[in-house]
């Protein structure tokens, strides 16, 4: 548990504000070959996978979804601090504990996970169709300005992609091997699309 709490505790630092915008901590970060987000993405992954019963009491579940929403909260900002693979990863461990979660929490829990997801999936397509309406789609400087936002776009729908066939591989594999995991997930491609 100590070692699940440090990990939440490392990713959850690392991609706040102030260690972003902390000077002496960007040098140490940008002399490192492996960011810290994503070692501590990955620790936090792996335990999550290995251990998911552990995670899935009330308490772990509100501090994973504190994780998962400052993983937002950092790439909205677009502060760099978290990177797709590392939502990736961490997306891929949650899902592993939605599943060792009762069937009938299944809907509610992925609905918490994607919604972040969707919400930035469509204000990512809002703001690409305004700039594209007003032929905003080049600054002054000659920059395109959609392209980063069609970036942004398709990877979530990448996170979308990993929640569905994470999710649906841990199902599979969980004590509850008699219920259907494609309902819930389907509820969350209903809601993306």
């Amino acid at each position: 548990e100590a070692a699940a709490e440090l990990a939440l505790s490392s990713f959850n630092l690392t991609v706040s504000a102030n260690f972003a915008n902390d000077a002496s901590a960007k040098q140490i970060i940008d002399a490192m070959l492996i960011s810290p987000v994503a070692e501590a993405a990955t620790a936090l992954r792996n335990m999550l996978t290995r251990s998911p019963q552990r995670f899935a009491t009330p308490q772990a579940l509100a501090a994973l979804e504190t994780g998962w929403t400052s993983s937002y909260e950092s790439a909205d900002a677009e502060m760099d601090a978290i990177k797709i693979e590392d939502r990736e990863a961490l997306c891929s461990g949650l899902c592993r504990v939605l599943a060792a979660l009762p069937t009938d929490q299944w809907t509610s829990s992925l609905s918490a996970l994607a919604r972040p997801t969707i919400e930035c999936l469509e204000g990512a397509t809002k703001k690409a169709d305004e700039a594209s309406k007003d032929n905003e789609h080049k600054k002054e400087n000659g920059d395109d300005v959609i392209s980063p936002m069609l970036t942004r776009m398709a990877d979530e729908i990448k996170l979308i992609s990993v929640m569905v066939r994470a999710f649906q591989n841990a199902a599979k594999k969980s004590d509850q091997t008699d219920a259907d995991p494609n309902a819930p997930l389907i509820a969350i491609l209903q809601k993306a699309w």
